[in-house]
């Protein structure tokens, strides 16, 4: 018998595999019965509620339910959401030059003088290492390496004398060699009582300078202890023999003039460059030469819908088969949907106006960062595409990506958001951080990147099931914990200190974290606040309305997911609503996309946008969330802050529409119009119950029949008044309308003809706007005749609350700008030179065409026209 090799290697890895995965499996067990036992002596009243989301027969082990109440002060706000009243905030902080008493005092005592605005952020308990030496000899950077118990007490002794050696190969390292050095996150967990806390304070000299290398040693670390502000509070709250001793050190870079923190591991090697053996720039250099800004350049950007992205296939891992992080939920590795698509590249800012960079984490090669199940089944070393064709990648901004602490760029805006959790392990310390700082990135602006192999992680042997151990966390909670932070939100919490500290209390009653941490973060918001830095204002998304795009023909699943993804940008509830086939429905549903599939119609945009505007209204009327949909066409780019006037939340007590509403049933007010609207009497007309027709004022019952009516129209609306008449006609004769007919002499007066690809409804007219488009849909009567009746309508049943705010249309449907009806750029150029609004911008621009215009210019257009808003909304 012939064995094929493959078949038969194949074969072996599969039972291989299964031995490994039964294995796990009986480890995790007694590890969750260990966690268990523990969770539930630790929370005493709370028992039954622990044990109930402990289920052996569904493989339920974390619900992620609230389990237990915060007791402990809270600082920004009460319980019930309002401002502590010794604490409230106008949302403006300390400037960074405005150094305080104790920031001079530790400046003043500083052996080295450094000042740098780079600074490089490590913790070890090992003796130094090349990592940290290539660290160190970053150019123009500075670097912190915070003490713990075990640190080398001649630490900075060792690190001068480390330059005499030879540095270790990249190559070597990128082939599988074994390091000596251990994995620092998990060796400074180790309890070892016998230590003695004074045995590194270094007093070595040498003639060698390492004038940009700071030793936070503990003797210097027990100084800050004993400070009594705010500072001093954090220090004294953080434990000993812990990974999260580097928070420490991120205080220090931030005290000593940090606007960029590259927080890395004493295992991970910056690369060198080839031709001159320096480490390679681990910054963008890059400048935009229209604006002057430092960009990141040629990043992906990928269309993806669901709430979780999984970076690696992007980044093109050097084995076939499914890569992930650590950290990323375990239940969505079969997810296709959440590797993206790559749709085009562009140049970030790395601070901009509109949004900016607040994370880039560089890949690794050789033993990257992934969990301990992905290094029992994939081989190893692995390496990431680096080539001149690799680019980053920019996670979208509704979507959660595990970032880590071992090579990883924080830019200011984000220094709040480095603080390490203490109560959970090293290995799930810094991937809970990622999580839990993404929740909140959204709202300020901020933008997480991941950036091709500018690392080597040469990583010590390890026990995998004793890593599979410490990440317990990371399989059992991840997915539950993604789920909470997507929805998560905090009316009141007005800004990032109210905001943070809200959300770790809620998470630490949900038992992702300890009551520790929550003090913590409580005393690094006011540690930051004490030395000086300045909180970002947040750049909030709406949550109070919900957006619905409508798309009148066939449209690429590709194309409906980047636009819904670009209006998740603005909104955090967003619906596509298209004729969309039974493919690309299954491709928006496994991408989690929110979507209202029918049939094509016979005429595209007929009916179907004001019943899928209704059917809208009909699931939100009585939610507690939304007070309005906001319904726009796909072709169509909305300026999101002329639309909410500047103001947060949105306004939802009136109508928007891109038309001026006018009583028509106001006969006294209609020799008052201005000659510019009296086009308006023209186009109106009445519609008797006989089938006669007559103008807009009674007694001018001149038209006999439908000819004769649409003489009197421009040639342009004859074709659309046409299609609508008719069923204005049954319309007239409907007994459920009989109550809206002109009292006078029952006639139907007819609303102009408007545009109609844009409206927005609050909630509470949703049960007027139901009952008309249901009306008018009966009638089979067509978008633009339709939607302003409707409106009429809800007028003449809400004439105290009712209003409409005219939104300010830039479109080719006139006769000044029908030229420009393939050419999105000169349309939006043309009506941005015209000089008749007074100075309001427009808040819409119709059509832009987005399958004819490319995903990457359809992207910088509706980016380039909300420009224009202000950085931080206003609050109503």
């Amino acid at each position: 018998m012939i064995w094929n090799t493959n078949i038969l290697q194949r074969s072996l890895s599969k039972w291989i595999f299964l031995g490994i995965a039964t294995s796990l499996a009986i480890a995790y067990y007694f590890v969750l019965d260990t966690y268990l036992t523990d969770t539930i002596r630790s929370n005493g009243a709370n028992t039954e509620k622990i044990k109930n989301s402990f289920n052996s027969a569904t493989g339920k082990v974390f619900q992620g339910e609230q389990i237990r109440s915060f007791t402990g002060p809270r600082l920004y706000l009460t319980r019930d959401g309002h401002d502590k009243k010794d604490n409230k905030q106008k949302n403006t902080f300390m400037k960074k030059n405005n150094k305080t008493t104790f920031e001079k005092k530790l400046l003043s005592t500083d052996p080295n003088g450094a000042s740098c605005t780079k600074w490089g952020v490590v913790t070890t308990i090992f003796e130094p290492s090349f990592a940290i030496k290539r660290a160190a000899d970053l150019p123009s950077w500075c670097l912190v390496i915070v003490a713990d118990t075990k640190t080398p007490k001649n630490y900075m002794q060792l690190l001068k004398e480390l330059y005499e050696k030879q540095d270790l190969n990249d190559e070597f390292m990128m082939s599988g060699g074994n390091a000596n050095d251990v994995d620092s996150e998990d060796e400074q967990n180790i309890d070892d009582k016998d230590e003695d806390k004074d045995n590194n304070v270094d007093t070595f000299t040498s003639p060698i300078e390492l004038n940009n290398v700071f030793f936070f040693s503990v003797e210097k670390q027990k100084e800050w202890e004993k400070s009594n502000g705010k500072v001093g509070q954090f220090v004294r709250s953080m434990p000993w023999r812990h990974f999260c001793r580097k928070n420490l050190g991120y205080l220090f870079a931030i005290l000593h003039g940090a606007e960029n923190i590259f927080d890395f591991d004493d295992d991970n090697f910056i690369k060198m460059e080839k031709n001159t053996n320096t480490p390679v720039n681990i910054l963008p250099q890059n400048t935009d030469p229209s604006t002057g800004e430092t960009v990141l350049p040629n990043v992906s950007i990928v269309s993806q819908g669901p709430h979780v992205f999984n970076h690696h296939p992007v980044m093109k891992p050097s084995f076939d088969g499914t890569s992930w992080a650590r950290g990323f939920p375990l239940d969505l590795l079969q997810k296709e949907s959440t590797h993206g698509e790559v749709v085009f590249t562009k140049d970030i800012p790395y601070q901009g106006a509109k949004e900016e960079i607040g994370v880039i984490q560089y890949l690794a090669d050789g033993n990257p960062d992934i969990d301990a199940i992905h290094r029992l089944e994939k081989p190893l070393p692995m390496t990431f595409d680096n080539s001149d064709s690799a680019t980053p990648v920019l996670v979208p901004k509704h979507s959660y990506a595990p970032y880590n602490a071992q090579a990883t760029i924080h830019t200011y805006n984000a220094f709040w958001a480095t603080i390490l959790p203490s109560t959970v392990p090293g290995r799930v310390s810094d991937i809970w951080r990622s999580y839990f700082a993404q929740c909140i990135f959204a709202d300020a602006g901020l933008r997480l990147v991941f950036a091709p192999p500018k690392i080597i992680q040469f990583r010590s042997d390890h026990n995998y099931l004793g890593d599979f151990e410490a990440e317990h966390d990371l399989y059992a909670k991840s997915g539950k914990l993604l789920e909470y932070l997507k929805q998560w939100y905090h009316p009141d919490a007005d800004d990032i200190p109210k905001r943070m500290e809200a959300l770790w209390i809620d998470l630490y009653e949900r038992g992702y974290i300890e009551k520790e941490d929550v003090i913590a973060v409580q005393k690094w918001l006011q540690a930051l606040d004490e030395i000086g830095y300045e909180f970002p204002p947040l750049k909030r998304r709406f949550r109070n309305v919900a957006m619905m795009g409508q798309f009148n023909y066939p449209t690429p699943a590709r194309d409906v997911i980047f636009w819904a993804q670009k209006q998740k940008e603005t909104f955090d509830t967003v619906t596509a609503a298209g004729p969309f086939s039974d493919d690309v429905a299954k491709v928006l549903k496994e991408s989690d996309l929110d979507f209202i599939q029918y049939e094509q119609e016979e005429h595209p945009g007929f009916i179907k946008p004001y019943e899928n505007l209704a059917s809208m209204l009909m699931r939100y009327k009585d939610s507690s969330k939304i007070e309005g949909v906001l319904y726009a066409h796909d072709d169509a780019l909305l300026n999101f802050s002329s639309l909410s006037q500047g103001m947060y939340p949105f306004p939802s007590e009136q109508m928007l529409g891109t038309f001026e509403y006018r009583n028509y049933h106001d006969y006294d007010s209609l020799e008052m119009w201005s000659e510019e609207r009296r086009m308006y009497r023209q186009q109106t007309f009445r519609i008797y119950q006989n089938g006669t027709f007559g103008n807009l004022d009674l007694n001018d019952k001149t038209h006999k029949d439908l000819d004769s009516l649409l003489t009197v129209h421009k040639k342009w609306y004859n074709e659309k008044y046409n299609e609508c008449t008719k069923g204005q006609m049954s319309l007239t004769k409907d007994p459920a309308f009989a109550r809206f007919l002109d009292k006078d002499d029952n006639s139907f007066l007819v609303p102009r003809f408007v545009q109609s690809d844009m409206l927005f409804v609050p909630t509470a007219f949703a049960e007027y706007f139901i009952e008309g488009a249901e009306l008018h849909k009966r009638h089979n009567i067509w978008l633009e005749c339709a939607v302003p009746n409707i409106v009429d309508m809800i007028h003449q049943q809400n004439q105290e609350s009712f209003s409409l705010r005219e939104i300010d249309l830039c479109t080719d449907f006139n006769e000044d700008t029908d030229g420009f009806r393939n050419d999105s750029k000169k349309l939006i150029d043309y009506c941005r030179s015209k000089d008749d609004r007074k100075g309001r911008a427009y808040g819409m621009f119709h059509p832009v065409k987005m399958m004819r215009e490319g995903l990457k210019e359809y992207d910088r257009l509706l980016d380039w026209i909300n420009l224009d808003q202000p950085e931080e909304a206003r609050v109503v």
